[in-house]
């Protein structure tokens, strides 16, 4: 969103596993293709451990540390090095970005979302829309209009799930840039997503910057912030009619939807997006804090 973009940095991967009580002195680390698993002492996976991928560089100033390009979990024990792998095993997945500027004295928000699918083929993953791009406007929001957006796209996904198949337990990711802090907090449902409300099951948010970063979700957020700069300049020279529409997530706040020209048509995309010159390190979350396993050879 107008930021200086990151360019000439060491990228570093991070892959981290927390122990939940493990002793890190009998566990294993396994490779399989481009999964990395632990395994104990029998030769058993662990699949009741949780893992994060984590993308980032190093900024110009150490005060701010690293910044993260991409940062996505996985459960069951295992976790991909290239980290599409976790967006293929969902049904499908959103990528979304919004952008908000003052109009005569409103503060208007545009979300452009975009909902998609990976299938794995022998050369990589297809990238599959499953839908058309489309645009929210939000009116006058207090809160992260983001959060309010992604809050909007579950209750009306959910709504749509149980007309489709309502006996089916969907999984589905949501690609954001905002609030990585509470992420985590988010997704296990100990923060609400928006004011007081929780994040339905079934979905989860992954981050992904729009400043930085060449991975798939920084492509797909960096289009997704285009076509919503584009639609809040645009609109801007001929103002906002008011609309009687509410927000499902916020019945005080009045919205609009648009259609977008955006079109993300069915693409190949490798396994590894990073460099092969990419620092990547294995860690462990233990009781007795993070310890570093070894570095990983991606070439």
């Amino acid at each position: 969103m107008g930021k200086k973009r990151d360019q000439g940095k060491r990228t570093d991967l991070s892959i981290s596993f927390e122990l939940n009580g493990h002793n890190d002195g009998t566990l294993k680390l396994k490779q399989e293709g481009d999964h990395f698993y632990l395994i104990d002492a029998e030769g058993k996976t662990l699949t009741e451990v949780n893992a994060e991928r984590t993308v980032s560089h190093e900024r110009d100033t150490a005060k701010k540390g690293p910044k993260v390009r991409t940062k996505n979990g996985a459960a069951a024990g295992a976790i991909s090095i290239g980290g599409l792998a976790e967006l293929a095993k969902l049904d499908y997945f959103f990528a979304i970005d919004t952008n908000s500027k003052p109009f005569k004295g409103v503060k208007i928000s545009v979300a452009c979302f975009v909902a998609l699918k990976l299938k794995r083929e022998n050369e990589g993953y297809r990238l599959i829309p499953a839908g058309p791009a489309q645009l929210l406007e939000i009116y006058d929001c207090n809160d992260n209009p983001e959060l309010a957006a992604i809050l909007e796209i579950a209750i009306q996904e959910l709504e749509s799930q149980q007309q489709y198949n309502a006996d089916h337990k969907f999984r589905v990711g949501i690609i954001t840039d905002t609030e990585l802090g509470l992420h985590n907090a988010i997704n296990s449902r100990s923060a609400p997503v928006y004011k007081t409300q929780f994040l339905p099951e079934g979905f989860s948010l992954m981050y992904a910057s729009s400043d930085t970063g060449n991975e798939l979700p920084n492509t797909l957020i960096k289009a997704c912030d285009k076509a919503a700069t584009d639609h809040i300049n645009r609109r801007s020279k001929h103002g906002f009619p008011p609309s009687e529409l509410r927000l499902k997530s916020d019945s005080q706040i009045s919205c609009c939807y648009f259609r977008t020209d955006l079109a993300i048509g069915d693409t190949l995309v490798p396994f590894l997006t990073i460099s092969e010159d990419t620092r990547a390190t294995i860690t462990f979350e233990g009781d007795d804090g993070r310890i570093e396993i070894h570095e990983v050879d991606l070439s």
